[in-house]
């Protein structure tokens, strides 16, 4: 065998085994079960503006659909802030949303479809209000103890985006 030709096999293979690491998350997403996570709390935007940096870095703006995927996130985000009353609060986007009927709040991140939350919510006391119709995005509000919150979606926030664990067995290339 030639040096060229070790050398091309060499730089194939390498090539194969980053394809294969980076076929489950996104680059730099952490793998929790089925899903792929990403906490932004250095990025604040708007929900709309989360939706969009979600995508391209890979996924969409989370959603919370069982009790152990929230505590997953609750204690992903106690890791970057701590307890809930130390320092300035800081609250992020999820995925939900009730801007196409007026209390109906749905996941929006369906490649384009919407579902109704259904099942598991966790909506701190009071909530969803609307504050004066005003408030018609989902955020986990931290000064609420790490549950759910409406609130007005124009505000720049940190957010979660969430994706599926794309790694399948098998040779990719």
């Amino acid at each position: 065998m030639s040096i060229a030709t070790y050398s091309i096999s060499l730089l194939v293979l390498s090539t194969l085994s980053v394809s294969l690491c980076q076929a489950g998350c996104p680059y730099t997403f952490k793998l929790h079960g089925d899903y792929c996570y990403r906490i932004f709390s250095k990025v604040r935007a708007s929900w709309f503006e989360a939706k969009t940096y979600c995508n391209v870095a890979g996924g969409d703006l989370a959603t919370i659909e069982s009790k152990e995927e929230e505590l997953y996130i609750e204690s992903e985000l106690r890791k970057e802030h701590g307890n809930v009353s130390a320092g300035t609060p800081e609250n992020y986007w999820l995925d939900g949303s009730d801007i196409l009927t007026e209390g109906e709040w749905r996941w929006m991140s369906e490649e384009g479809e919407s579902r109704l939350i259904t099942g598991y919510t966790r909506w701190a006391p009071g909530q969803p209000d609307n504050a004066g119709t005003q408030e018609h995005c989902l955020e986990i509000r931290y000064t609420f103890g790490v549950l759910w919150n409406d609130y007005q979606c124009q505000v720049q926030q940190n957010f979660i985006c969430k994706s599926s664990n794309g790694f399948e067995t098998g040779i990719i290339g």
